[in-house]
C-alpha cells in the first residue's frame, strides 16, 4: 500500500497546496497596500515643496515665521507617517527575503518543462513586479525626501532676516537624512537590493540546473 495515497496524506497535500497560494497572494496584496500608502507620503513631499516655495513671496519676518512653522510641523508629520508605515508593515516586508529562492525555484520549474509552465510564468511575473515596484518606490522615497533640502535652500531669504535663515537651516539639517522603506530591521528597498536579489537568484538557479 502506498502511504502517499492515504486519505490523511491527500488531505494534507490539499491543505498545503491552497495554503501556499493563499500565503503567496496575501503577501502580494499586503505589498500593494503598503506601496499605495507610501504614494500618499510621496504626494505629501510634493506638497511640502510647494509650501517651501511660497516662502519666497513673503517679505516680513512675521509672515515667514508662520509659514516656516507650518512647514516644520508638516515635515514632522510626514516623518512620523513614514515611520508608522515602516513599523506597521515590518513583518510583512521581511517576506521579500524569500524572493530570490522563490524566483530560482520557479525559473527551474519553467526550464524543466511540465504541464504548469503558464502558472509558473505568471507566478514569476508577480514576484518580479513586487520586487521591482517596491525597490522603485524606495528609491522615490529617498529622492523625494532629499528634494526638501533643495527646496528649503532655495527659499532662504537673503535680505538680512537671519532668524528665518536659521529656521530654514534646521529644516535642511532634518531633511538631509533621507527617509527609506525598511525591510524589517535588516535592509532597505533600493536598487542595489534588487540587484543583489537577482544575483543570488541567478546563482541558485545555476546550481539547481547543474544538479
Amino acid at each position: 500500500m502506498d502511504t502517499f495515497y492515504t486519505p490523511a496524506r491527500q488531505i494534507f497535500f490539499f491543505t498545503q497546496l491552497f495554503s501556499t497560494y493563499f500565503t503567496a497572494y496575501s503577501i502580494v496584496f499586503s505589498y500593494l497596500d503598503y506601496l499605495v500608502c507610501i504614494r500618499c507620503v510621496l504626494s505629501m513631499f510634493k506638497h511640502l515643496n510647494l509650501k517651501l516655495d511660497k516662502l519666497k513671496h513673503f517679505k516680513t519676518r512675521s509672515s515667514r515665521k508662520v509659514q516656516i512653522k507650518n512647514c516644520v510641523i508638516y515635515h514632522l508629520r510626514i516623518i512620523k507617517l513614514s515611520n508608522t508605515l515602516n513599523s506597521a508593515y515590518k513583518n510583512a516586508t521581511i517576506s521579500i527575503f524569500i524572493a530570490p529562492v522563490m524566483l530560482s525555484v520557479i525559473i527551474f520549474q519553467i526550464l524543466s518543462g511540465g504541464n504548469h509552465i503558464m502558472y509558473n510564468v505568471i507566478h514569476m511575473i508577480i514576484w518580479l513586479l513586487v520586487l521591482i515596484s517596491s525597490c522603485a518606490t524606495g528609491e522615490s522615497m529617498i529622492e523625494h525626501s532629499l528634494s526638501i533640502v533643495n527646496a528649503a535652500y532655495d527659499s532662504i531669504p537673503f535680505d538680512g532676516d537671519t532668524e528665518s535663515q536659521k529656521d530654514i537651516i534646521l529644516i535642511i539639517r532634518r531633511a538631509s537624512r533621507p527617509l527609506t522603506l525598511n525591510i524589517g530591521s535588516f535592509s532597505d528597498f533600493t536598487n542595489p537590493f534588487a540587484l543583489s536579489t537577482f544575483k543570488f537568484s541567478y546563482t541558485v538557479t545555476t546550481y539547481l540546473v547543474q544538479k
